[in-house]
C-alpha cells in the first residue's frame, strides 16, 4: 500500500527499537512525551510525513532497491508494507524529534555529547547515557577502527574475539553501522567463523535482545552456532554492495575476502527474504548466494548482494 495510505493494526507497538541509536534513555524520553500526547504509531506516521513531505529515507538496514532508479528514498507512490512502514517511521523520526524535543525544557538542560546520535558507549554506559544528550548530530571527528593498527588486509579491519566472550567484549558501535538486524529487530552484524579444519566461512553475529551473542554459520543445508575464533567486520566505509546474480563478480569490482572453504576463496553477500536483508556468503564458482535462516541454509541464485571494496 503507499505509504501515506497506510493503517496500523490497532495495538500495534511503537518498537522504535534503533531510531536514537542505541540509547535506551533516549528512546524512554521519547516514550514519555509520546504517551502524554496519546499518539500511536499512526499519529507519528502523520508526523513524519508532514515534516518530511513527500519523501521518505530509506532504512540503512533495508539496503537499496533491485529497481532502475536505485533510490535512497521511498516516495508517494511506492508500495511498502505495514511493517516496512513502521521502519520507515523508525529510520526518518529522528529528524523529526531534533526539532519538537525543545519544547521540554528540562530535555536540553544536558550538555551535548560530541558524538551526538552516533554514540557507542550508551548502550553500556548508563551514567553517560543520562549525563549527556544524545539527540544531536556528532560534532567530534571519531575513529572506531581502534582495534587494530598497521594495513588492513582484503578481508578488512576486524575485531577478533572468541564466540563465548562476546556477550561482555562485543566492541561499542555507531548507529550508522546497524546495517542489518533480525526477526525481532536485533542488531546484526558480518562476520566470519574460524572452523576446525581451517575453514572459515562469513555468516552473521546477532546481538539479541534477551539471549546470548550469538554467532551463524551455514554448511551442508544447515545452519550451525559458531563456538570458537570469530572475526566480526563492523567497520565498512570503504566497501560498498553490488548487486548480482547467479554467482557473478561484476566486472571492476574487489570483492572484500571474508573466508576460505578447500580452494576457494568466499566473500560476503547480502538477501532480502521474508521481510529483512540477511548476510551470508557467496564464491566465484558457487553460482548463488547461501543465508542460514531458522536452521536451515538456503540458497538463492538471482538478485542478491556482494559486498566490494570502494
Amino acid at each position: 500500500m503507499k505509504h501515506f495510505n497506510v493503517t496500523f493494526p490497532e495495538g500495534w507497538g511503537l518498537r522504535l527499537t534503533h531510531a536514537f541509536g542505541a540509547s535506551h534513555y533516549e528512546r524512554g524520553l521519547f516514550t514519555s512525551y509520546v504517551r502524554q500526547r496519546n499518539w500511536n504509531l499512526q499519529q507519528l506516521l502523520r508526523e513524519v510525513l508532514s515534516f518530511h513531505r513527500s519523501n521518505l529515507q530509506r532504512a540503512r538496514w533495508h539496503g537499496h532497491p533491485f529497481a532502475p532508479s536505485q533510490s535512497s528514498t521511498v516516495n508517494q507512490d511506492d508500495m511498502v508494507c505495514i511493517n516496512c512502514a513502521s521502519e520507515l517511521v523508525e529510520a526518518n523520526i529522528f529528524e523529526w524529534w531534533l526539532v519538537k524535543r525543545p519544547e521540554g525544557v528540562d530535555i536540553l538542560s544536558r550538555p551535548d555529547c560530541g558524538n551526538g546520535v552516533e554514540c557507542g558507549i550508551v548502550r553500556r554506559d548508563q551514567a553517560h547515557a543520562r549525563a549527556f544528550n544524545h539527540i544531536c548530530r556528532p560534532s567530534a571527528q571519531t575513529d572506531d577502527r581502534g582495534h587494530h593498527t598497521g594495513d588492513i588486509s582484503e578481508r578488512g579491519d576486524r575485531y577478533v574475539a572468541n564466540s563465548d566472550d562476546l556477550d561482555h567484549s562485543f566492541p561499542d558501535f555507531s548507529l550508522s553501522q546497524i546495517i542489518f538486524r533480525d526477526k525481532g529487530k536485533e542488531p546484526v552484524f558480518l562476520c566470519s567463523s574460524v572452523c576446525r579444519g581451517g575453514s572459515t566461512i562469513p555468516g552473521k553475529v546477532t546481538l539479541w535482545h534477551e539471549s546470548p551473542v550469538s554467532v551463524y554459520y551455514g554448511a551442508s543445508g544447515s545452519e550451525h552456532t559458531h563456538s570458537g575464533v570469530v572475526q566480526v567486520l563492523l567497520d565498512t566505509r570503504n566497501m560498498h554492495w553490488v548487486r548480482t546474480s547467479n554467482g557473478a563478480i561484476p566486472a571492476g569490482c574487489r570483492p572484500v575476502l571474508g573466508g576460505q572453504l578447500a580452494d576457494q576463496q568466499l566473500f560476503h553477500c547480502a538477501v532480502w527474504w521474508r521481510g529483512q536483508r540477511i548476510p551470508g556468503y557467496t564464491s566465484r564458482s558457487m553460482g548463488h548466494a547461501a543465508i542460514t535462516w531458522n536452521g536451515s541454509e538456503w540458497y538463492f541464485r538471482d538478485r542478491y548482494e556482494i559486498l566490494c571494496w570502494d
